[in-house]
């Protein structure tokens, strides 16, 4: 399998192509300061034919590093992706060759998180920062919620 691309003829009659790749991060194209994936892509699973679609089905890992929210030391996260179907209709595929990076790409992304926190959720720093928020208010007799529909059922 050449960068991603799945070779549609060669699926032809029943046929499974396994999928065993590891490949460099670089075809993600993410150049956002803030978040960078250095370590290698892996990708297993399937593809095949059915109904005249391609179903492709795929368990992904590599490892996000972003900032901690926090105290902005790189926190590194890994990004595990289980079980995941990617269809195409085979009338969309063009030249009888698929290329599924933009959509191992965007599993990826939409799977990494938008903040993180390093030591587990609970950064060193946090302690330093209390000085600096407003402490919770104290729950009152006021707060207690009110369900408007609970007597409904009791007729």
């Amino acid at each position: 399998m050449e960068n991603l691309k799945i070779y549609i003829d060669r699926l032809q009659g029943g046929q499974t192509l396994k999928i065993d790749e590891t490949l460099s991060p670089n075809f993600l194209d993410v150049a956002e300061e803030d978040l960078l994936f250095e370590d290698p892509v892996r990708l297993e699973g399937e593809a095949y034919l059915a109904n005249e679609h391609l179903i492709i089905h795929l368990n992904i890992e590599t490892t996000a590093t972003l900032p901690c929210s926090v105290c902005n030391d790189p926190v590194h996260i890994p990004i595990v992706i289980k079980n995941i179907y990617l269809t195409e209709s085979l009338s969309k595929i063009k030249s009888a060759t698929f290329d599924m990076s933009g959509e191992v790409r965007e599993s990826i992304l939409l799977q990494t998180p938008l903040f993180t926190e390093c030591h587990q959720g609970k950064c060193p720093e946090r302690e330093n920062l209390k000085q600096f928020l407003n402490p919770l208010p104290k729950k009152t007799n006021d707060d207690i919620a009110h369900f408007p529909f609970a007597d409904l059922d009791k007729e």
